[in-house]
């Protein structure tokens, strides 16, 4: 017996011995980084990976835990949002949207059962073309000596629920290509008051788009320098018998005094409920019905319909990276 314990205690030397040396050759920081290609555009993509609400979709701890509680905090897709999960299998932790663009969200990582650990990192998004999107998931974790010993498992483990997760994520996608707004897709904030100069006109829907650049053209010519935002287009009317729409295409300018050819309106402070949307013009008719229907939800007084086009046909040949804010000025 005695020559057992000896044996033994020889046995948990060495294994401490071992851990030690790894702790003092393995680098304290290990990034895991997988990617993969998912044939539809990157707006879609995005949207699953930003906004926490749809990954259990394709989430590979889902996968195994159904049953996991999920709690979701602030404004879902945007900066400072949240969720926490608790279950049997994948223990409790949160999890932080620390900052999104319309092509990157990077998160903060925070493990809490079955053992507490802190990690950060991104799901990005990049076009391959208008039908393909190459998205990667990369995640960076920081450990102590000598916890650090382990982190040679970290990749191997962790990069093995990547995996798993963005295949789910691609079957997803590839299953439902078609981006599916919903009022969660909207967002309220204060509007500053602002002056516009606009050109008005109810025109055929044949004849907007020519009526549009005209008036672009026009009021860069004239505006000049007193131009203070982005093109941008005011709906007064849609008329559905004759096909007619009352509009106004516009930019935000400095003061008051006259354009050559424009009205020049001042809209005071208000509330904007908006959504961005990026893709194809064709696709913006569903977004302003989303909105529509959020603010009769909402119960609010509609004012203005405009749009703001960020990114568009004048600097971006493809459609899919197309940007443009939707915005209802509401009471």
């Amino acid at each position: 017996m005695k020559k057992f314990f000896k044996i033994l205690g020889i046995v948990v030397l060495l294994i401490i011995v071992v851990f030690l040396l790894l702790g003092l050759t393995q680098p304290k920081d290990v990034t895991v980084l997988r990617s993969t290609t998912i044939a539809v555009p990157q707006n879609v993509v995005f949207d699953q990976v930003s906004r926490f609400k749809n990954w259990p979709n394709w989430s590979p701890w889902v996968e195994v835990e159904p049953s996991v509680q999920l709690t979701y905090d602030g404004i879902d897709g945007q900066t400072g949002s949240s969720y926490t999960w608790v279950g049997d299998e994948t223990g409790s932790g949160k999890m932080t949207n620390t900052g999104v663009t319309g092509e990157q969200m990077n998160f903060d990582l925070l493990f809490i059962k079955p053992w507490e650990g802190h990690a950060s990192g991104f799901l990005k998004t990049e076009a391959v073309n208008e039908k393909e999107t190459k998205v990667s998931w990369s995640l960076t974790m920081h450990s102590k000596f000598p916890m650090n010993a382990f982190n040679f498992m970290t990749d191997k483990m962790i990069g093995k629920d990547f995996e798993r997760g963005l295949e789910l994520l691609k079957n997803y996608s590839e299953a439902h290509p078609q981006l599916e707004l919903t009022t969660s897709h909207v967002i309220e904030k204060p509007f500053p008051a602002t002056t516009f100069a606009i050109v008005r006109k109810t025109v055929p829907w044949t004849e907007m788009k020519k009526f549009s650049g005209d008036a672009f053209w026009s009021l860069m010519k004239e505006a000049g320098a007193r131009i203070a935002g982005p093109p941008c287009t005011f709906y007064y009317a849609w008329n559905e018998q004759d096909q007619t729409t009352d509009m106004a295409p516009a930019f935000a300018v400095s003061g008051a005094e006259p354009v050559k050819g424009a009205e020049i309106i001042s809209i005071p402070a208000m509330h904007s409920c908006s959504i961005l949307y990026k893709g194809g013009y064709a696709g913006l008719e569903k977004a302003q019905r989303v909105l529509g229907k959020y603010v009769e939800e909402k119960q609010k007084t509609l004012h203005y319909t405009y749009e703001e086009y960020l990114v568009g046909p004048g600097n971006e040949p493809d459609s899919g990276k197309w940007m443009t804010n939707i915005n209802f000025l509401v009471n």
